[in-house]
């Protein structure tokens, strides 16, 4: 929609306006009895009914020292800015007053009197701030695990990939038809200190297509397929905001928020309006004695701030939990006699189908409806949150959650951290559904692993779909994420360096636009010859102003190897042409992912892209593969029995046509099965490697 945007110097605005009814504001920022309201606020009214025009001179704006200049604007017909000439001062009461008439509406309706009053914040927060996120940084490198499942292990893979030293190399384990797209995650390094933190795109083989030397916490790409992420800079808050990068991961801009307000990186959202919502936490000096027995009278309280804004940091709609809940609502492993009280560490929000707002507020225990139109509290939910108005099924709800989503029938996942679960905690993801009406809540599933683990921080749960999650399991390793059907069946395990944890691990299907290859797939057709097949590929340089360096490249099999020396550097929209070679030792069908690395100079950072590599052999191609390996039955409808002739550990990985890993199974034994129930009918090589060396088999799932 158009958006028409007028500011007023003089005492009379008319605006050409679509009519609209009822002429009330029926939401306010600040709220009416609002408190610790910054010194930036611009005063944001709305009205149901489109605004015809606007008497400046029926407006006041005034403190107990007098009146305050301020300049109005009119947007969208019904979003009325009420803006100061200069801040606000700190510690002052402050009245709006609009005479009646100040409002002109539809069918010359016109606004009867409106008074606002509200006051701002003692002092200058910041440092307090500061403080806060500095003793989170703290408190998270310094986070002990308590629980552990000891069914992962993780063992240092061979660096074939050209990392850099302080990389957390990840692997994957159980792999199983893991869900199509990338992984999205940080791996944080901070109980590590033989790494850095990463964030990190990889495939389900844990091989990298962007990684950047940063905790960048919140990586993701949003409706509109640019990429972001969180930046965090504590010794300038100012600075913090969302990065928003475009396919060639160029930055082209920076999301912060308005009314004086830092960014807590938390989440983020991008509305279908081109907005977007934001958090902030509020640190204010709290007089905790009137409320509590034993409070600090100059006790540190932090609030909850939600905002949707648009790049230019206007400010459209503002919730705050200082309207809203009170201290006292905050779990009771929080000390309200403390110095210093985070009460509400709201971590996640989203939208539900009706077109309002769920927000977490871990520290109660809550996940908390708000109408998005007034800022109203609809409902409060969570069988340990002190203002609970649900009925449960379950006798243990969630704890010190993170990640709520809603699906589209409606009901909601979590990830419960579970920090205050009794006899002892645990860490779950679950699944609810709400009856809103009758306000009932029902466990329909949950995940826990066996044995438990706990992790006391962060995490994700995500239905990526209809029957299947993803989870990240937050602060702690060496399990980093598990993709798993709502029947229990695992899928895929991300395994990360001891020490190591992650922030969320999503999942898109997403590419960049650095440089392009002109095929997805490589294919070489039958091998039935002494000498090498080549294949030969054009990969371009997309960027318009920017030379690239292909530094380096890596595939799984030995049987395909690159003839083209690296590196290749490449001026911008220029190609060439890259030569793979494949010839195979054994027999069947083989299949890779040939990886391209384009790192830059001090490899902090690198933007990879991948192709898929076919190749057969005539032979081997329905029975016995080698004197080493043999399967039955051959066509396979569900378990595949494998004997192998190999002593030791043995890793045997199941790729389909399309090159793409689908099931991995590490094993010992001479002789294992394999489920194939849930694979896709087709073809499918399997590849398996022992000390002893590697083999090939393909067999058809029916």
């Amino acid at each position: 929609m158009k958006k028409f945007t007028l500011f007023l110097s003089v005492v009379l605005l008319s605006v050409v306006t679509t009519f609209a009814q009822e002429p009330d504001f029926y939401y306010s920022s600040p709220s009416n009895g609002a408190k610790y309201i910054n010194p930036e606020h611009v005063i944001l009214l709305k009205s149901k009914e489109q605004i015809k025009s606007i008497d400046r001179s029926l407006i006041r704006l005034s403190t107990d020292y007098g009146n305050v200049l301020f300049s109005v604007r009119i947007e969208n017909d019904n979003v009325l800015f009420i803006k100061p000439d200069r801040k606000l001062e700190r510690n002052h009461n402050y009245k709006l007053q609009m005479d009646k008439g100040a409002a002109s509406f539809r069918n010359n309706n016109v606004s009867d009197e409106y008074i606002l009053k509200f006051s701002t914040e003692r002092e200058d927060n910041t440092l307090y701030l500061k403080e806060f996120y500095k003793r989170s940084e703290e408190s998270e490198a310094n986070l002990f695990i308590d629980k552990e499942n000891n069914e992962f292990n993780y063992y240092p893979p061979e660096n074939d990939n050209n990392y850099p030293a302080d990389y957390p190399i990840p692997m994957v384990e159980n792999v199983n038809n893991p869900y199509p797209g990338y992984l999205f995650t940080n791996i944080g390094a901070r109980s590590a200190p033989e790494y850095e933190s990463y964030s990190v795109i990889l495939d389900n083989s844990a091989i990298p297509i962007w990684f950047i030397k940063a905790n960048r916490r919140d990586l993701k790409i949003l409706a509109d397929q640019t990429l972001t992420h969180d930046y965090r800079n504590n010794n300038n808050l100012a600075l913090q905001g969302y990065i928003i990068r475009d396919n060639q991961l160029i930055v082209i801009d920076t999301i912060r928020m308005g009314n004086g307000y830092y960014v807590d990186t938390h989440d983020m959202l991008l509305l279908d309006n081109g907005h977007y919502l934001m958090m902030a936490y509020d640190p204010q000096v709290v007089d905790m004695s009137e409320i509590v027995e034993g409070g600090n009278p100059e006790a540190i309280v932090i609030g909850f701030v939600v905002q949707e804004v648009d790049v230019d940091q206007n400010v459209y709609f503002e919730w705050r939990s200082w309207d809203h809940d009170e201290i006292t609502d905050v779990s009771d492993i929080i000390d309200l006699t403390a110095e210093e009280i985070d009460y509400v560490h709201g971590n996640a929000f989203e939208f539900t189908l009706d077109g309002n707002l769920m927000m977490s507020q871990r520290n109660m225990e809550e996940i908390t409806k708000i109408n998005y139109e007034t800022g109203e509290i609809i409902w409060r939910l969570g069988l340990l949150a002190k203002q609970n108005m649900f009925t449960f099924n379950d006798t243990i709800g969630w704890s010190w959650q993170h990640d709520i989503r809603q699906l589209p029938n409606g009901n909601i996942t979590i990830f419960d951290n579970g920090k205050n679960h009794k006899p002892e905690s645990f860490t779950q993801a679950v699944e609810y559904q709400l009856d809103e009406e009758n306000l009932t809540a029902t466990l329909v599933w949950n995940h826990r692993e066996n044995p438990d683990i706990y992790r006391r921080a962060t995490g994700s749960h995500r239905r990526i779909s209809e029957n299947r999650s993803l989870i990240g399991w937050g602060m702690g390793s060496p399990l980093l994420a598990t993709e798993i059907s709502t029947d229990g069946e695992r899928h895929l395990d991300l395994i990360g360096p001891p020490g190591t944890n992650d922030y969320r691990v999503l999942r898109f299907e997403w590419m960049h636009n650095v440089f392009t290859f002109n095929k997805d797939t490589l294919d070489y057709g039958i091998y039935n010859d002494y000498i090498p097949i080549a294949r030969t590929f054009k990969v371009t340089n997309q960027m318009a102003n920017d030379t690239i360096t292909i530094t380096s490249s890596h595939n799984h099999l030995e049987d395909f190897w690159m003839v083209t020396p690296l590196p290749i550097t490449l001026a911008p929209g220029q190609e060439t042409d890259i030569i793979m070679n494949f010839q195979p030792e054994g027999t069947g069908e083989f299949i890779d992912v040939l990886t391209l690395n384009y790192d830059n100079a001090d490899t902090t950072e690198r933007i990879a892209r991948q192709i898929v590599l076919t190749g057969r052999t005539p032979s081997g191609m329905n029975e016995y593969l080698n004197d080493k390996v043999s399967i039955y039955p051959n066509p396979v409808t569900n378990l595949l029995h494998i004997q192998i002739d190999m002593k030791g550990e043995k890793m045997i990985s199941i790729y389909d046509m399309e090159g793409r890993l689908i099931m991995e199974k590490r094993t010992k034994d001479q002789n294992t099965v394999l489920s194939t129930s849930k694979l896709h009918k087709g073809v499918y090589t399997g590849f398996l490697k022992s000390d002893e060396g590697q083999a090939v088999f393909r067999f058809v799932k029916n």
